[in-house]
């Protein structure tokens, strides 16, 4: 499954996918947690996030790294909070530290530099919201997709598995 994220991140390199490329990514880590567990979604995690940061687009390669590709885990560990507010709460502080950090390593680190007007302030306020509108709307795809596994394919590959 590192291999077929990995293979997905170097989509990255065709424009405007940036931010997609990393979250179909993310679905490769997701698979493996479903299957066989936290260890292993960690490794995956970490293996197609090196390779990324070393073989594909840097940019959406930070996003995988910070973001996109330990949301899986991220959102299995407050999914197990019973509380709904408290779990969204997590979940949301999780995506905005993310794009801090994002934004910190793309200006200090990778030297990006971004004007700082008021115009673009409140473009930073608009986009910030729309990230965490679009950021929902990949956690209810992630959960989609974990029910479409179980209910479709899970025992298929439980069957090759046992072979």
């Amino acid at each position: 499954m590192a291999a077929l994220g990995t293979a997905v991140m170097f989509l990255s390199f065709f424009p405007y996918a940036t931010f997609s490329v990393p979250a179909v990514a993310s679905f490769a880590v997701m698979l493996v947690l479903l299957e066989v567990g936290m260890p292993y979604s960690i490794g995956t995690y970490i293996v197609i996030g090196v390779l990324s940061l070393l073989l594909c687009e840097k940019e959406a390669s930070l996003y995988f790294v910070t973001l996109m590709g330990l949301y899986p885990i991220i959102k299995a560990l407050c999914e197990r909070v019973k509380n709904r507010v408290v779990e969204w709460v997590l979940k949301m502080l999780y995506l905005n530290a993310a794009v801090g950090v994002s934004y910190l390593v793309l200006t200090y680190i990778m030297g990006i530099k971004i004007e700082e007007t008021s115009k673009f302030s409140f473009m930073l306020i608009i986009t910030l919201i729309l990230g965490n509108i679009a950021f929902v709307l990949y956690d209810r795809c992630l959960s989609s997709l974990a029910d479409f596994y179980f209910r479709k394919i899970h025992k298929l590959v439980a069957r090759i598995l046992k072979k």
